[in-house]
Order: structure tokens, then C-alpha cells, then sequence
């Protein structure tokens, strides 16, 4: 009977043990983005290393960039994108209309932005938002891989 209880006792104490370690380390896997810039509010986050292969194209990630962001009192500044046009893939600008590989990605919405077009190094990647008026690679350039610090799984 003794043995039951301590049974018990042992499996719950063992169990707090397990949840709480995997609670810990909950907080720093969570990315919360504060604008609109992006469709999705809430990400798991994995560390990005530069001399990983993975392809980048389409994935959101989180960088740190030195940059003058509007309304915003920071540098240099976090931010979260998608990329839209991955290294040593072709981008051109017509009419405003962003494309990559020749298909389009983004279009302007003002008349003042960068006309990136050509093979896009690889060290660097194309970054866009969801947004129409995401402040973004059309208007501040090209961004390099280094500053890419970890790659985004949307959660919502």
C-alpha cells in the first residue's frame, strides 16, 4: 500500500518535472510580430545558420537590419518578412510589379523604391510583407543572410 502512494507521488513530481522543463523552454522558441506587415501575428522560431542549405524562398523570417524604419524609433531595427526572392534568382521591376523567376511578388505603392533588377547575390535575399504597403527589399534593398537571425513557422 505504501508503495502506491509513493508510486503516485513519483509519477506526478516526475511529470510537473517533464512539463515544466518543456515550458521553459516555450518563451524562446515564441515570435510575436507587432505589425501588419505580415498575415500572421504568431511564429515558432528556429535559430538560422548561414551555412545551413535550406532554402529560404517563401519562408518568413526574423532579421536584424540597420535601417531608418518609418514610425519606428529603432536601430538597428527586428524585423519580420517573407522572402520573396531567395539568392541567385532573377528579379526585374515593370510597372511598379516586383517579379522573381518571372513571377510576381509585389507591386509598389509609391514612386520612390529600389528597382532591383538582375541575379540577386548569393549572400542576399529579397524581402517582401503581405501587406500592399509593407516597408520592405522594395524600397530598402536587398538584404544580407547574416542578418538573418531565425526562421519563422506561422502558428496564426
Amino acid at each position: 500500500m505504501k508503495w502506491s502512494i509513493f508510486k503516485n507521488r513519483f509519477v506526478i513530481v516526475l511529470t510537473c518535472l517533464v512539463a515544466g522543463y518543456f515550458a521553459s523552454k516555450v518563451p524562446g522558441h515564441i515570435t510575436i510580430c507587432k505589425t501588419k506587415s505580415v498575415k500572421y501575428c504568431v511564429y515558432w522560431t528556429t535559430p538560422y545558420n548561414i551555412e545551413s542549405e535550406t532554402k529560404l524562398k517563401d519562408r518568413y523570417i526574423r532579421a536584424i537590419i540597420d535601417i531608418d524604419l518609418p514610425n519606428m524609433d529603432c536601430k538597428p531595427c527586428q524585423i519580420i518578412k517573407r522572402v520573396g526572392c531567395d539568392s541567385l534568382s532573377r528579379t526585374e521591376v515593370k510597372d511598379k510589379v516586383f517579379y522573381c523567376d518571372g513571377n510576381p511578388i509585389g507591386e509598389a505603392f509609391r514612386d520612390e523604391f529600389s528597382a532591383i533588377d538582375g541575379i540577386i547575390p548569393e549572400d542576399k535575399v529579397f524581402l517582401i510583407g503581405d501587406h500592399q504597403s509593407s516597408y520592405d527589399s522594395r524600397y530598402f534593398g536587398l538584404v544580407e543572410k547574416s542578418k538573418i537571425n531565425a526562421i519563422l513557422l506561422p502558428l496564426f
